[in-house]
């Protein structure tokens, strides 16, 4: 499916892995484009009215919105399809336009407390994208961009440019709720909504053809927006370590990196990263952190070398084959750890005693939590095929032969979820969470690995997302499930 938004370079630019059908491709716009896309605009209107109405009442208006939009244009605007509505005989891209409103109400007004970057993220989306269409087919022939050949450079700038004006216009106007604070004033508002803005034009002219950019690049930039205002220089400057503690702790790390890269680990690049990252970690949650860091490295290599030896003895492999491990899957964890590491250190104050209290207690949560999903996944995929005797598909739950995608055993599951508690108390011995969190970032951590299983047996092996892209849902939905339930026990 193609995304609703445009930045579109016009017809002359040829696709020619599409059916054309006579003048105009499957992919074509609505006879009455331009009207759609100022349809867009005019309902991104809707915004002045979030001075004064409460998030119940925004939740009802934006159902509405989406309700109007699935009734009202089969019956009164049919110039506002494209060729691809016809099948579906709705323009699906106008639902999804309010339904994202709808979910940036939930998410950053009701759930987060920020109606500013809903407000933000729904006029950058019905401004912003709406003029990168515009634009883009006015003046963008034979401005293609290299990456993709839908979308030109005045379009994606329009996108920046114009949505950068309308999200802080929308801020400027919000604020004058008496609920609304901007911590650093107008100035780091404006610098916010133009971060934002890049980020999402950028985003916008991916060539990611499967998802409506409608729906998924909004999110993005509305949990940029809603971390960046929760980042805080004061709490930065308290929370950085001594020069000579971090000048040790510096040099100790690179040689570890130094000898790991020795070892064949890593490639130089690899070593690199890895630097940089347990260097990152040392100053955003200290030694502790760092534990926990190592704690994840030993146990997935050692469980892959062991799985290595299983298979050699089980003649399943040559003798002297190599071992062959998810360096890719160990960087995407390190990174969303220490993600969480810094919004730890830019949001709260560190305290000496490991708390589940507060914005730094939360993410360090998160941070182990994202290590057990990683240890968890690997120790299930490494050791479950050789200790499982009857593994069974995800989706299913049907018996299927070893090695299969998707599939998961009772031995895998149960080893997994070892592997995340050992995490969890490394986390804990590290003073980074304390005892009581262990439960929590384990069963978050054993749940996201069989996510992962869950995606790997329902997609279509053809379409099937890169194995990098899923390592890192892992990670991510691990941290996320982490910090939720520790949220739901806070909150009993």
């Amino acid at each position: 499916m193609v995304p609703d938004s445009g930045n579109a370079a016009g017809r002359s630019v040829p696709r020619p892995r599409l059916e054309v059908v006579g003048e105009r491709p499957e992919w074509d716009f609505a006879p009455n484009e331009t009207g759609r896309q100022w349809w867009k605009i005019l309902g991104g209107t809707g915004v002045l009215l979030l001075r004064w109405i409460d998030a119940p009442q925004a939740i009802l208006l934006a159902t509405v919105a989406v309700l109007g939009a699935l009734v009202l244009p089969p019956r009164r605007g049919r110039s506002l399809y494209r060729p691809q509505d016809q099948a579906i005989g709705v323009p699906i891209g106008l639902p999804i336009y309010a339904g994202t409103v709808l979910l940036l109400a939930v998410v950053f007004w009701s759930l987060g407390g920020m109606v500013h970057v809903m407000g933000a993220m729904w006029a950058m989306l019905a401004v912003g994208d709406g003029a990168a269409t515009l634009v883009g087919r006015k003046f963008g022939e034979g401005r293609v961009l290299p990456w993709h050949d839908r979308k030109t450079w005045p379009g994606t700038i329009a996108y920046g440019a114009f949505g950068w004006v309308a999200a802080s216009a929308a801020t400027l106007w919000i604020a004058g709720r008496p609920d609304v604070i901007l911590p650093g004033g107008e100035i780091q508002a404006l610098t916010v909504c133009g971060i934002v803005a890049v980020l999402c034009a950028f985003l916008e002219s991916l060539p990611v053809h499967r998802l409506d950019d409608n729906a998924w690049v909004p999110i993005l930039g509305g949990i940029v927006m809603h971390t960046a205002y929760l980042l805080r220089v004061s709490y930065m400057e308290a929370n950085l370590p001594g020069a000579s503690y971090l000048v040790m702790a510096m040099a100790g790390h690179g040689v570890l990196a130094v000898l790991a890269w020795r070892r064949g680990f890593w490639g130089p690049a690899g070593a690199m990263v890895v630097y940089a990252l347990g260097v990152g970690m040392i100053v955003l949650e200290g030694i502790g952190g760092y534990v926990v860091l190592g704690s994840a490295f030993l146990a997935t290599h050692e469980s892959t070398r062991h799985a290595l030896r299983r298979r050699i003895g089980l003649g399943e492999v040559p003798e002297g084959a190599r071992v062959r491990w998810s360096r890719h899957y160990l960087l995407s964890a390190f990174t969303m750890a220490v993600f969480m590491a810094f919004l730890g250190f830019s949001t709260d104050h560190h305290s000496q005693v490991p708390s589940i209290a507060g914005l730094s207690g939360l993410f360090a949560t998160g941070l182990v939590g994202a290590l057990c999903g990683t240890v968890a996944a690997t120790l299930a995929r490494e050791l479950g095929p050789i200790y499982g005797r009857t593994p069974v598909l995800a989706t299913t739950l049907r018996r299927v032969p070893v090695g299969t995608p998707g599939a998961i055993s009772l031995e895998g599951s149960a080893v997994g979820f070892a592997g995340a508690i050992a995490i969890g108390l490394a986390g804990w011995i590290g003073a980074v969470v304390p005892f009581t969190v262990i439960p929590i970032v384990a069963v978050s951590g054993a749940l996201a690995s069989h996510g992962e299983s869950f995606i790997t047996a329902s997609v279509d092996v053809r379409r099937r997302p890169g194995q990098k892209l899923l390592h890192f849902f892992n990670c991510g939905a691990s941290a996320l499930f982490s910090m939720l339930c520790l949220r739901l026990v806070l909150g009993s």
